[in-house]
């Protein structure tokens, strides 16, 4: 599965998630540029250890229910969307 396909699945069109992040420039209090929960929550998806584990199978990420799974999640997860366009 493409990280493509993975946007098409959680959001029905890549463009949808960097519409999401966009509209999070203007919240204040989510760190989701150095967050994964945070970034989950701005692109309103599942922060359960579940809900990660799937995102991170998707991505072919190894994944426990730990801080360094959830820092190579996020990283990841930050370097395939800056791929599809601008998440500064």
């Amino acid at each position: 599965m493409t990280f493509n396909d993975v946007l098409r699945r959680l959001f029905g069109h890549p463009d949808a998630a960097l519409a999401r992040l966009g509209r999070a420039k203007e919240h204040h209090g989510l760190h989701w540029r150095s967050d994964l929960i945070d970034l989950l929550r701005t692109l309103e998806l599942d922060t359960s250890p579940e809900g990660r584990e799937e995102l991170a199978n998707d991505l072919g990420v190894p994944f426990e229910d730990n801080a360094a799974s959830n820092k190579r999640l996020h990283a990841v997860l930050m370097d395939r969307l800056r791929a599809f366009g601008d998440v500064s």
